[in-house]
């Protein structure tokens, strides 16, 4: 109970699990015709491991066997782990030789059973059963696998079947072996002879016969990214480890995700002693090909030719994709001997090369691989040399620059918008087992580095050496753009101690060659730098001066200028010294300190001074701020705490606002915000800001006239920014249809303690003819309320009538008197509803009306009036009427629009010109 397999096996701390088990044994006799015997074991493991890579698994084991008469018995064997379960039984007769057993595997999900041997990621269904017969010297076996849903991490199997037996002659035969993956199929069968005839002892060469065969295979099938079709046909015999026979695969329309390819063939043949490839052909597209052929034997003897006569570089995806260069690419190599000492040669040429569409000389490379020892020469736009001994692992290399062209490099690392040029030489040499001992020289006479067609830097003569681990840069002078100097010297192990010193002088108009939006650059950047340390822990210490630096912000348009200041970087510490500066006729002043470490910040103390700086929001706002603000704390946890004063300011965006529909309709709740990318020291740092102004804010726009006193708190973090006080509005107008509200009062208070949430008191009043109308909003913007009021009292539709037509509905309709239905318009109506409804969903129609006319009392059969609409929005109506008129047909477009439920504006036009407009009010009496 309870063994430890980690302690028992000291020796092998691989293998660890928890062992409890149970096995009882009795048995009587002695001989073999007389003894009998039973056994039970019950062996549970939990947590049972064979490495670190291997996921923990729970095993039982459980079994019951028996020995009488001669005849063992297996009469109940059953192992589970994790969802796999085995099970066998069967008996054996001692005496005759003779078994008969069953084997049976059910998997219904192998990605835990595999996980627990250390593959993970696998997946699918799997059942496997057996039946032994027969005797146990020659023994028939059938075995019957099927897996379902197989595939292993992102590649998917699909379905297999196999169907095998073991016969007397030792012989497996598969009748049947098949895969299926959606739209793909492979199918194989054959028989391998394992044991003699006779002796039925175990053959040395195994004889082999198989066929093999795929119609059509689609490679996305079984992996996602990939696209195409292969067929596939193979037909082998003969000894198992010397096999004859042939091998022929195609491929079309293939897409390999690093390539396209047009077509694909390989025809091979098996002889037993060596596999001959006769023909492989590639396509890249049509008429551009890549072919070859060879041999390899047993003994790793070899011979093969690969060569195209042509390839245009654009048909190379990743040269076309990068824009790289345009051209043609011929090659040719071969190569004989044995794969422990190979002898290849090949040329490689570059033709009709142009690069940013200018022509380049044609390149040549030659490889050649002989007594160990690989050597590749030859010119791409610069000339090569260079070797490498296979066994030994010298190496040394030459590359000599003559005004190369850098584009096509800065391409290969997705730089398209740098170019430039170099001109000098690179010598290295050493062994790769032996890093320290590695020699290396540049020697530069010019390069030239372009960012959008603009000179970027620029160096001339200057070395970089190498050598016993350690960089040496005796002296880098480089041009920046047209006026700045930046110094660099010193050197510096690529594990150990660095010592190297920059000094420079960077005027900002390099920033136009970087950032297009900021413009009038002026003022200097000058840099003094140490860097010591190591590549992992860094110790920097520099001194960085800001000169009368000036630009104009984006957007905006302000002018920065006359910014002064220093920054001063140690191991521990950046210090901001004096950064003063103006924009417009504003002032900010910006000083502190940040802690570091490994280039890290821990804790910061920063102040910001501004006077009378000036903060637009382009057609919406313009503003005049002081502000006295520091911020303090870590990347866990900080707080912007002070005060912004508002000196003058003015909101001036116009509003389109319809009080008709704002009163109508239901206010919605705002989209929830988007996902924000917020550093996570911006993140972590609360707001304690008092907000308040010396005078009003002024609204001025197409709405309002507003004079406005905040006096507010800024609480909350940069996430959640939650404001609590008071807005008054002092004094204002408010404009809507030409009537003109004067704020009686107005008050927006924060009350809200975790959102921003302004609750809004506003009422303002006007007077249209004999009536004082009031206008009261009240509610937070996402449950605005709205009233109207007048005095003399009248209802809301008055109310709205008289602020759009300056009368009341009684003014409206006075004279227009009253109107019976007829019988005939009744009976019109009658069939309107009984047809109606089934014509307008026909048609897709919502209006659909039939009218008769009464004329001194009497019906008029020569007035008869059909009215088809279509009801394009919840207010807007669109009609077209066709009525018998004196004989004639009239036709008639209508427009209506309802204002309110009891309000409609039309205009109509018809076939005689003749076209107007009315208002129409309804009125219900009840």
């Amino acid at each position: 109970k309870g063994i430890n397999l980690e302690t028992l096996f000291k020796n092998s701390s691989a293998l660890t699990g928890i062992i409890n088990g149970d096995l009882n044994l009795e048995g009587r006799g002695i001989s073999l015709p007389t003894l009998a015997a039973r056994a039970d074991l019950n062996i549970q493991a939990e947590k049972l491991s064979a490495g670190s890579a291997i996921r923990p698994a729970t095993l039982q084991l459980k079994t019951q066997a028996r020995l009488e008469k001669g005849i063992a018995e297996l009469n109940a064997f059953r192992a589970i782990a994790g969802d796999i379960q085995l099970t066998a039984g069967g008996r054996y007769d001692l005496f005759s030789d003779q078994i008969a057993a069953t084997l049976s595997l059910d998997a219904p999900d192998l990605s835990p059973g595999l996980a627990a041997i250390g593959l993970r990621n696998g997946r699918g269904k799997l059942e496997i059963n057996a039946e032994i017969t027969g005797p146990l010297r020659q023994p028939v076996c059938n075995v019957l696998v099927n897996g379902t849903g197989l595939g292993f991490q992102d590649i998917t199997i699909g379905n297999l079947i196999v169907k095998a037996d073991l016969d007397p002659s030792g012989r497996l035969n598969v009748s049947e072996l098949s895969l299926r993956n959606r739209k793909s199929m492979l199918s194989a069968s054959g028989n391998l002879q394992l044991f003699e005839h006779d002796s039925y002892r175990p053959l040395k060469a195994p004889l082999l016969r198989a066929d093999l065969k795929a119609d059509t295979l689609f490679l996305e099938d079984f992996v996602d990214t990939l696209k195409g079709s292969l067929s596939l046909a193979a037909q082998l015999n003969g000894e198992w480890t010397q096999p004859r026979g042939k091998v022929q695969i195609k491929g079309e329309q293939l897409d390999l995700v690093v390539q396209k390819l047009e077509h694909v063939s390989l025809s091979a043949v098996l002889d037993g002693e060596k596999a001959h490839i006769n023909a492989l052909k590639i396509d890249l597209v049509p008429d551009e090909s890549i072919t070859g052929s060879g041999w390899i034997s047993r003994q790793k003897s070899f011979e093969f030719e690969l060569a195209s006569p042509g390839i245009a570089l654009e048909h190379i995806d990743k040269i076309r994709q990068q824009n790289i260069a345009q051209g043609k690419i011929v090659f040719d190599f071969s190569g004989a001997g044995d794969l422990a000492n190979p002898r290849i040669n090949g040329n490689i040429a570059l033709q009709n090369l142009r690069i940013s569409g200018k022509a380049i000389k044609d390149t040549t490379l030659r490889l050649d691989l002989h007594d160990q020892l690989a050597r590749i020469t030859g010119r791409l736009n610069f000339d090569l040399d260079g070797r490498y001994h296979l066994q030994k692992k010298d190496f040394s290399a030459s590359l000599l620059f003559d005004q190369t062209e850098l584009a096509p490099y800065f391409k290969l690392a997705d730089r398209e918008d740098l170019s430039g040029t170099l001109t000098g030489k690179v010598q290295v040499s050493g062994n790769t087992n032996a890093i320290g001992q590695i020699r290396g020289i540049t020697d530069v006479s010019n390069v030239e580095v372009f960012l959008k067609g603009q000179k970027l830097l620029q160096a001339k003569s200057f070395k970089v050496l190498m050598a016993n681990e350690e960089i040496f840069i005796p002296d880098l002078d480089l041009a920046l753009a047209a006026k700045g100097r930046l110094e660099i010297k010193g050197k510096g192990k690529l594990k150990g101690p660095l010592a190297l010193e920059a000094t420079g002088n960077i005027p900002l108009e390099v920033l136009n060659i970087f950032v297009e939006d900021i413009f009038d650059n002026t003022g200097n950047i000058l840099l003094s730098a140490r860097l010591e340390g190591t590549l992992d822990e860094p110790q920097i210490q520099a001194d960085v001066y800001l000169e009368k630096i000036g630009f104009t912000l984006p957007a905006v348009f302000h002018k920065l200028q006359g910014i002064n200041g220093r920054i001063a970087m140690t191991p521990r510490t950046i210090t901001v010294a004096g950064l003063q500066g103006r924009l417009d006729a504003g002032r900010f002043d910006l000083s502190g300190h940040i802690d570091i470490q490994s280039m890290q910040p821990l804790h910061w103390d920063l102040a910001l001074k501004v006077t009378e700086l000036p903060v637009a929001i382009p057609d919406t706002l313009d503003m005049l701020l002081n502000a006295d603000l520091k911020l303090l704390g870590s990347p866990s946890k900080s707080t912007l705490f002070g005060e912004a004063i508002l000196l003058e300011g003015v909101y001036y965006r116009n509003i389109n606002l319809s009080l008709l529909q704002a009163i109508d309709q239901k206010q919605r709740e705002p989209l929830p915000a988007g996902p924000k990318n917020i550093p996570l020291f911006l993140k972590n740092m609360d707001f304690n800001v008092n907000l308040s102004a010396r005078k009003p804010l002024q609204v001025d726009n197409n709405l309002a006239r507003l004079d406005i006193m905040p006096d507010l708190h800024l609480t909350g973090t940069l996430d959640t920014p939650v404001i609590s006080g008071r807005a008054a509005v002092e004094s204002g107008t408010i404009q809507y249809r030409k009537n003109t509200f004067i704020i009686k009062k107005g008050i927006v208070d924060f009350v809200n303690p975790y959102k921003i949430e302004p609750l809004i008191d506003i009422e303002s009043e006007t007077r249209v003819q004999d009536w004082n109308i009031t206008l009261k909003l009240a509610g937070t913007p996402d449950n605005l309320g709205f009233q109207l009021r007048s005095d003399p009292p009248e209802a809301d539709a008055d109310i709205i009538s008289l602020l759009l037509f300056r009368k009341t509905t009684r003014k409206l309709i006075q004279g227009e008197g009253g109107m019976t239905q007829s019988a005939e318009r009744l009976l019109a109506e009658m069939i309107d509803m009984t047809w109606g409804e089934d014509i307008k969903k026909a048609s897709g129609l919502d209006i659909l009306e039939i009218e008769t006319h009464r004329s001194g009392g009497k019906i008029d059969p020569n007035r008869t009036k059909v009215t088809l609409g279509k009801e394009l929005s919840r207010r807007m109506t669109i009609k077209y009427a066709l009525e018998s008129k004196n004989g004639e047909m009239v036709q008639r477009a209508v427009s209506e629009y309802k204002l309110l439920e009891n309000i409609l504006v039309n205009g109509f036009q018809d076939n005689k010109g003749i076209f107007g407009g009315e208002v129409k009010l309804r009125l219900e009496f009840r």
